[in-house]
Order: C-alpha cells, then structure tokens, then sequence
C-alpha cells in the first residue's frame, strides 16, 4: 500500500481528505451523533458535534471542527466558520489553516487525541448521550 505523500495532488489536501474519512469514521463507530458536510448560510461546515441547531440554541454544548485544506480559500474558510460559532474555543481544526482555537495535525501526532478529546468535552458538560459505549 502507498503512502498518502506518492498521491497525485497536493499532499496536504490527501492527507486532510483522509484525515477526514478516519474522523468521521469514528464519530460512527463511537456513536457520537454528529451533522457532517452541510451548508450554513453559503459556507460548507465538514463535522459540528451534536450540529447546527444546538450551536445556535446551547453553543457551550457544541462543537463545529473544520478541515481548512479540504476548502478553497483556507484562511478564510476556517474564519467564516469560527464566526458562527459564539464561543471561539468549542471550534477545532484539523490540519493547517486554522485561525483560532484548538488545532489538531497529524505531523506532529495530536490528531491522535481528538476522540478522547471530544469524549472529554461533553463529559464536563455532563452529557452522557456523547459518551462512549462502555464508558464511564
């Protein structure tokens, strides 16, 4: 099997569309109910955990995490996604491009954390429909 590197194309948008894949496997095999790839007022949003609605309604319950590389204009991108969102720190980024708040990357291993970290945030929020199967 090839490495992500050896792909045609940019190897920052393979290695984001794979990071991507990964992620949203496993907010399904965890059961985490997510809202993944849909549109917010023109602007496409990759995962917010449980979604939208609970954003507007409870964002201290809330997280919206992007994917800067899989978007044409990176930066940008990644801002017009921290602004809908009223509390900055419950916006994460996967990969490079993020323009504030929590980021995650593989090249330096942090991606690894980001389901434990998810589990960790709705359980100080005292949510046990997020948790784990199993968990306590």
């Amino acid at each position: 099997m090839g490495r992500v590197a050896d792909l045609e194309g940019d190897p920052e948008v393979n290695g984001s569309k794979l990071l991507n894949s990964m992620l949203h496997y496993m907010l399904t095999l965890v059961m985490i109910p997510t809202q993944r790839k849909f549109d917010e007022q023109g602007t496409e949003v990759d995962i917010a955990i449980p979604d939208m609605k609970t954003v507007r309604s409870s964002p201290r319950d809330a997280l919206l995490i992007c994917i800067p590389a899989l978007h044409e204009n990176r930066e940008a991108h990644a801002k017009t996604v921290a602004g809908m969102h009223p509390e900055k720190e419950n916006v994460w980024y996967v990969g490079e491009g993020g323009s504030s708040g929590r980021t995650y990357s593989a090249s330096d291993g942090s991606v690894n954390r980001i389901i434990d970290d998810i589990n960790a945030f709705f359980k100080e929020r005292k949510a046990p429909r997020f948790r784990f199967v199993g968990s306590n």
